[in-house]
């Protein structure tokens, strides 16, 4: 089934959890998570589990915070869109 991105439910679906874990100004729980995308705990944790394990998500003490591979995919978008590290120094 699609969604109406047009994509696959469950890559919007984990994208729509990756941008909750971003907005979140502090580490959020599992329960949280899906209050917020109105779905079910155990599908939170099904899309938790891949995204921890590549990396994308990070599991603390007090909830789930974007992972280490955030950073490496921002570098790639500020290869991709041009952005050197003159502009980057001014960005920042």
């Amino acid at each position: 089934m699609n969604d109406v991105h047009g994509g696959p439910a469950s890559v919007d679906r984990a994208l729509d959890l990756l941008e909750a874990i971003a907005r979140s100004p502090e580490p959020v729980g599992a329960k949280s998570l899906a209050g917020e995308l109105g779905c079910a705990l155990s599908t939170v944790y099904h899309l938790l589990a891949p995204l921890t394990a590549r990396g994308h998500v990070a599991r603390t003490g007090a909830g789930y915070v974007l992972g280490p591979r955030v950073p490496a995919l921002y570098r790639s978008f500020q290869r991709h869109a041009g952005i050197d590290a003159g502009t980057r120094g001014l960005l920042l």
